[in-house]
């Protein structure tokens, strides 16, 4: 294939570099002309480890231009920089010259957007530059490894608007015919999305591995140690486990070990871990607040903190259901598992047993449709049959309904 690449910063070159390996041909467009005169002397203007080399061995295939030409293209990656301003907002002024530019050129390939951009950016440039074929392609390339990261991707993910979504993607995905990972074709919006979700857990897990790590340090403990056998676990901790959407944590361990260990580290700022806490309640918080003023009525499917237990410690829907019960609502419980609990957990149900507007496994006696909320996947016994859910609150497709 014959493939412009706009922008020849490190995700431009390296790209370029990697794409003329694959066998294609590159047209590489750069603006700063003392760089685009440096790479078609055949120097290199980055540092990255394999670039260099495979620029060489390629040259044949690469070229190098100030500006579009006749080319016979088949696709166009875009790769200009997007940086953040002082205020955190992302600086799009180099993608809307570069595109402004392909749709004076009447161009008529796929624009395929690598630069990471804020999240409908694509579906406002579509609206924006009408003839232009507009995707979106994120990199996942790391600084010192993009060579690496380039030839084992995780995962390939094309980002399509429209008509024929699968099929236009192929024009991208066929680059990668040979590569063995996953591969998906989303909207536009979703694949902007990944790109954030992805270093945005990056970050977060740099700042819980020093905090982690700082906490343990106080106590003569090495972190590294910890750490590595933490990483070994791959079936809860480095895993798709507690990755999906869904409702806040709850039960007796998460809450109870986040506290304690908090407390004990007091003297070493752990700004991240301290937050946890309160970032789970604001999931309550908002949640009861999206629904306290829908109705008088509520169905609440599940109670113990999730299914097929019957251990209401800490069960962020006990928290829910005493906060509707606090603003005068009606809610009708059902949980199948609560019959024979003894202890804390009978303590916890017979607090919401002496609430007058509180009933657990009885019969909704009214005709009115009440709000319906699932904590449980599963229907309990008693739930009422002809009601479907208002809102899910487990992890599920239906879980948007929460955040929205």
């Amino acid at each position: 294939m014959n493939i412009g690449i706009i922008g020849l910063g490190y995700v431009g070159i390296t790209t370029a570099a990697c794409l003329s390996k694959l066998g294609h041909t590159i047209y590489g467009y750069e603006v700063n002309a003392p760089k685009c005169d440096a790479l078609a002397r055949g120097e290199n203007v980055i540092v990255e480890p394999g670039v260099t080399e495979l620029l060489i061995e390629n040259s044949n295939s690469i070229n190098f231009k100030f500006a579009l030409g006749e080319e016979n293209l088949d696709v166009i990656f875009v790769c200009v920089g997007t940086p953040t301003n002082e205020n955190g907002e992302t600086d799009l002024s180099f993608l809307h010259k570069s595109l402004e530019e392909l749709a004076h050129s009447n161009i008529n390939v796929p624009i395929v957007l690598r630069s990471t951009i804020p999240i409908g950016t694509c579906s406002e440039m579509k609206q924006r530059y009408k003839n232009l074929d507009i995707y979106f392609h994120p990199e996942f390339l790391r600084e010192g490894t993009a060579v690496k990261d380039f030839f084992n991707p995780p995962v390939i993910v094309v980002g399509v608007d429209g008509i024929n979504s699968e099929v236009r993607a192929k024009i991208i995905l066929q680059i990668y015919q040979d590569f063995v990972c996953e591969k998906f074709v989303v909207s536009t919006a979703t694949a902007e999305s990944i790109k954030y979700a992805s270093n945005t857990f990056h970050a977060l897990k740099v700042c819980f591995a020093n905090e982690v790590s700082k906490g343990v340090s106080k106590f003569g403990v090495n972190p590294n140690e910890v750490l590595r056998i933490f990483r070994a676990d791959s079936q809860l901790n480095i895993s798709e486990a507690y990755l999906k959407p869904g409702f806040a944590y709850g039960g007796s361990c998460l809450e109870k070990d986040l506290t304690s260990f908090v407390s004990q580290c007091r003297s070493a700022e752990l700004p991240l871990l301290k937050a946890i806490s309160v970032s789970n309640d604001t999931i309550i918080e908002e949640f009861y607040y999206k629904v306290t003023n829908l109705g008088e009525k509520f169905i609440v499917n599940g109670l113990s903190f999730k299914e097929n237990i019957d251990d209401l410690r800490k069960s962020p829907f006990v928290t829910l259901v005493k906060k509707l019960l606090s603003d005068k609502k009606y809610v009708y419980a059902y949980d199948d598992n609560l019959e024979n609990i003894y202890g804390e957990n009978r303590t916890i149900l017979d607090h919401l047993n002496k609430h007058p507007n509180f009933q657990l496994n009885r019969t909704f006696p009214s005709k009115e449709k009440p709000i319906t909320i699932y904590c449980h996947n599963k229907r309990h016994n008693l739930t009422p049959e002809n009601l479907d859910p208002d809102y899910c609150l487990f992890p599920s497709e239906n879980i948007r309904a929460v955040y929205e």
